[in-house]
C-alpha cells in the first residue's frame, strides 16, 4: 500500500490514519533499502508525509506541506476520539474505547534490509 494511501484529508488537518493490531510493517525507500518495524505483540502506527510541526500549525488542509522526508507514530494503542455524546463539553468514548490501565508497555524492532 502506498503511504500517502494511509492519511486521510478532513477538513481540520489532524492526526490520521492510525493502524491498530499490528505485528509488523515494512517501509521501502526511493534506494530500494526497508525499514522493517517487528512487534513484541502488537502495535498501533500512523506514516505522514508531512511533520508533526506542520500538522499543528495548519488550519487547513492546502497549507500542509509535504516534508522531505516521512513521520512515523509507533504506539501501543490509541482512545477512542468520541462516544455516543459527541456534541457535549462532557463527551467521552463509551468504556469499553477508554485506556483505564494505568501502566502500558509494548515494545519492537527496527531492522534494515
Amino acid at each position: 500500500m502506498e503511504t500517502d494511501a494511509l492519511t486521510e484529508s478532513y477538513v481540520k488537518p489532524q492526526e490520521c490514519g492510525n493502524r491498530t493490531g499490528v505485528e509488523w510493517l515494512a517501509l521501502k525507500g526511493n534506494n530500494g533499502e526497508q525499514l522493517k518495524i517487528i512487534a513484541k505483540d502488537k502495535i498501533a502506527f500512523s506514516v505522514w508525509p508531512f511533520s508533526q510541526e506542520t500538522l499543528v500549525s495548519s488550519n487547513f488542509t492546502w497549507q500542509l506541506k509535504d516534508a522531505e522526508y516521512y513521520t512515523l507514530n509507533i504506539d501501543l494503542t490509541q482512545a477512542g476520539v468520541g462516544g455516543n455524546d459527541s456534541w457535549s463539553m462532557k463527551a467521552r468514548p463509551i468504556e469499553a474505547y477508554r485506556l483505564l490501565d494505568k501502566e502500558y508497555s509494548y515494545g519492537f524492532r527496527i531492522a534494515v534490509e
